[in-house]
């Protein structure tokens, strides 16, 4: 450090300090804090949980498998998906609608779908228009009057991409989670502000963003070839809240379950 100072790790910035981070106008997304009032918490780092404290006639909607464990007095019932939401959305056929059905508080956990995610919470009052993430984000939210209905992207690349032809698009009033890998960070773009974003690294972009894609470098060159981040790229363009993530579900599962490997098959035991 330059003038002789002592950096100490982990101490925190003066304040006033702006970080690169924040003079690009990223925000990094931190597991909110529990709020008086509110039915819910989310616990853990990574792999988190939310813990629902369900007041009679409360209910929380769910991804199937999602749940952890539920209380005696929390029934639970089924609500069909919109045809296009599953077959194009990544949607399961079946939402899961757990329901207090009793005279008192009843609890809940729910789970995210893959190993170290965790859940970006999304407040759909203060999101004109909605939001659109990737397939299979959405985890959970507390009302029934969240709709999820499929998004078709606007450019014909994108069928190529990663991400599909469609994306999931949450509209409606209540809070909703979605799942996201890794350090999650966020950004306000501006009207007409554009950004790149590796395809798979998008978790979702509020419906005001215009979604397109893009070469990752100039035709038949070694970028796109040899660059490691595919032939496409997504392209953002505000205004609007976008939402970027590390560590997506297919970057897990790749490292998981790495192709070409041996299958696991084979393993010892036999006499020589």
């Amino acid at each position: 450090m330059q003038g002789g100072g002592a950096v100490i790790p982990g101490a925190p910035m003066p304040s006033g300090v702006m970080t690169p981070l924040m003079a690009a106008g990223f925000i990094t997304h931190e597991t909110p804090p529990f709020v008086p009032g509110q039915n819910f918490q989310i616990m853990g780092k990574d792999s988190q949980m939310i813990f629902w404290n369900l007041q009679p006639g409360q209910e929380v909607i769910m991804q199937p498998g999602a749940l952890v464990h539920r209380a005696h007095g929390i029934t639970v019932d089924l609500k069909m998906s919109s045809f296009m939401a599953c077959c194009c959305g990544g949607e399961e056929l079946f939402k899961t609608v757990y329901r207090n059905t009793s005279n008192t508080t009843q609890h809940l956990t729910v789970s995210p779908t893959f190993w170290g995610a965790k859940f970006f919470v999304l407040h759909l009052d203060q999101l004109p228009g909605g939001f659109a993430c990737k397939p299979g984000a959405f985890v959970c939210a507390n009302s029934e009057n969240v709709k999820i209905s499929a998004r078709f992207v606007s450019s014909v690349g994108q069928l190529a991409g990663s991400m599909g032809f469609t994306l999931q698009t949450l509209t409606g009033s209540g809070t909703c989670f979605v799942e996201g890998g890794g350090t999650i960070l966020t950004k306000m773009l501006a009207p007409g502000e554009k950004m790149l974003c590796d395809q798979r690294s998008l978790l979702g972009i509020q419906e005001s963003v215009q979604l397109s894609v893009r070469r990752s470098g100039e035709c038949c060159s070694l970028m796109m070839l040899c660059g490691g981040n595919g032939l496409l790229v997504s392209e953002v363009t505000g205004p609007g809240l976008v939402v970027i993530q590390s560590m997506p579900k297919e970057v897990v599962a790749s490292r998981i379950f790495p192709k070409g490997g041996d299958g696991g098959g084979g393993g010892g035991g036999g006499d020589g």
